[in-house]
This record gives C-alpha cells, sequence and structure tokens, in this order.
C-alpha cells in the first residue's frame, strides 16, 4: 500500500513539474543595456578611488593612457573635449578620441567613457544595438554635468 502511495505522489509531482512555467526569453538587448549601465558604474568606482589620491587632471590623464593603450595604434591617439563628468554624485571621464586603424588612416573622433583602470570606445550611438551598447555612455556622460 506504502509502495502505491509513494508511485502516485511520485506521478502526480511529475505531471505538476511539467507544467511549470518556462522562465521568459532573456531579451539580448536589455541584458546588454543594464550591462553596460553596470560597467558604468563600476567605471565611476574606480574613478571616484582615484580621485581620493590624484588630481582630476591626473585621473584625466591616467584616463586617456588607459583608452590609448587599447587601441590598434597607442602612439596615434588624439584626443578632444576630455571631461571629468558627474552623474548622480558619480564621476566618470568622458571625451572623444581618434586613432589610425590598421590601414594607417585615422577612423574619425569616436566617444568614450573610462577611468583609469577601465575604458570603452563606442562604435556607433545611432543603431538599435549601438544604443544598448551605448547605455553608459548616454546615461553618465550625455546626462551628466562637468566636474
Amino acid at each position: 500500500m506504502f509502495n502505491k502511495l509513494c508511485l502516485a505522489s511520485a506521478c502526480a509531482v511529475s505531471v505538476l513539474v511539467g507544467c511549470a512555467i518556462a522562465p521568459p526569453p532573456v531579451n539580448p538587448l536589455q541584458q546588454t543595456y543594464f550591462e553596460r549601465i553596470d560597467e558604468a558604474s563600476e567605471i565611476a568606482a574606480d574613478v571616484e578611488k582615484s580621485l581620493l589620491r590624484k588630481t582630476s587632471a591626473e585621473v584625466i590623464e591616467g584616463t586617456k593612457r588607459r583608452i590609448a593603450h587599447d587601441l590598434r595604434d597607442p602612439e596615434s591617439a588624439r584626443f578632444r573635449e576630455v571631461a571629468l563628468i558627474v552623474y548622480e554624485g558619480r564621476s566618470v571621464v568622458c571625451g572623444e578620441v581618434n586613432s589610425k586603424n590598421g590601414y594607417g588612416g585615422y577612423v574619425g573622433f569616436q566617444p568614450f567613457i573610462g577611468g583609469p583602470a577601465f575604458g570603452r570606445v563606442l562604435d556607433d550611438l545611432t543603431s538599435a544595438p549601438g544604443a544598448s551598447d551605448s547605455a553608459g555612455y548616454r546615461t553618465y556622460c550625455l546626462l551628466g554635468k562637468p566636474r
């Protein structure tokens, strides 16, 4: 009798498990959006930590070195409109960088967001995937104010 009761219970549980609602699919653009916001928050934490022991000018120079380091031709990096930006009490370094590509030509100024330890150069701010990829830049650099 006990075995039949256990078997019936096991069957009922397996039927109910089979009826469970599957989690909704993950939207890749939404996931990228939140990842970039988190990344910008980490950059802001890095900048704030650096500002405890360095001047604003030193943090900006360190960020420019970091951004240039990640380019194909770091020596060719040209920066413009670089500033320390504050958004909701947190600081990041924003600006534009131009550098040479693999063919030796300059690619045009591209926006970046960064700090002395990490930075991201954005390729495109207009397309839908670019909008998700640039969420951190758009949030901090476009909505923030110069420090």
